[in-house]
């Protein structure tokens, strides 16, 4: 899997609970293309939120991701496969 920055869409607009005044780890995710709806909690969240506080890829988010003695789990494809999937869902774009 390549190891190449991402960036968000430009065509997103998001919500953390935290800004509603909850204290649970979620965001929801709206693609303004297409009215598509998403919700990333618990790890996925933490992805998110470290994508978008500017680390932009695979590596700087497991770095940033062990500096925080935090433990995240995405199954036998870990991060780069879900790095993938919010790819695949137009959520984030790789830099060329």
């Amino acid at each position: 899997m390549s190891r190449q920055p991402y960036r968000l869409s430009p065509e997103l607009a998001w919500v953390e609970a935290e800004d509603g005044g909850r204290e649970d780890h979620i965001v929801w995710i709206a693609r303004l293309d297409t009215a598509e709806l998403f919700e990333l909690a618990g790890s996925a969240w933490l992805v998110w939120s470290l994508l978008t506080d500017g680390f932009t890829d695979a590596s700087a988010i497991e770095r940033e991701i062990a500096e925080l003695e935090m433990t995240v789990d995405f199954g036998e494809g870990g991060l780069d496969a879900f790095l993938a999937a919010l790819e695949a869902q137009g959520l984030i774009l790789r830099e060329i």
